[in-house]
């Protein structure tokens, strides 16, 4: 039924077809920097070392948490447009722009200076998405999306450099 009523009006949510893919793009591009994140969160919670294991153990994993739930909001957007996520580490790690971190134990000071580093990256992506969504496209749904995400990415960021004081 959908197909026919995106044959009909040309478009999927009111919004043209030809936006949904650039939409869908920039989502998966989020939807890929999200996963290395998550993957890079996981890292450091298993290898993490340092005085204050257990605190910073239990605070990524709250983060990680908080991504994966993410992450199902950005593929399901993708998929509300008409569109499929991205969902191998192969496509994900061509197109994200964070980048991977090795296996290994992890010094908490590293792994918290990095998943604030990160943080502030994602927050400035997000940033650039919501205007360029906003102003190149009619779609508040993907920019009300964007904006909670932006938040959270903002808070993260926030609350990892206090750590490092």
């Amino acid at each position: 039924m959908s197909n026919s009523v995106e044959k009909k009006s040309g478009s999927i949510l009111g919004i043209p077809k030809p936006d949904t893919n650039t939409i869908s793009e920039t989502l998966n591009q989020l939807l890929a920097d999200e996963h290395v994140l998550y993957i890079k969160m996981r890292n450091f919670h298993w290898n993490l070392v340092g005085p204050s294991f257990v605190e910073v153990h239990e605070f990524i994993e709250k983060l990680y948490n908080q991504t994966a739930l993410e992450i199902d909001m950005v593929a399901e957007r993708i998929q509300q447009l008409g569109h499929a996520a991205a969902g191998s580490m192969a496509e994900f790690l061509e197109i994200a722009q964070l980048k991977e971190a090795s296996g290994g134990k992890k010094d908490q000071t590293l792994a918290v200076r990095d998943l604030a580093e990160d943080s502030d990256a994602m927050a400035r992506n997000i940033r650039k998405m919501i205007s360029e969504i906003d102003e190149k496209y009619d779609d508040p749904g993907t920019v009300d999306l964007l904006i909670k995400v932006l938040m959270t990415q903002e808070k993260n960021a926030w609350m990892l450099r206090r750590y490092l004081g």
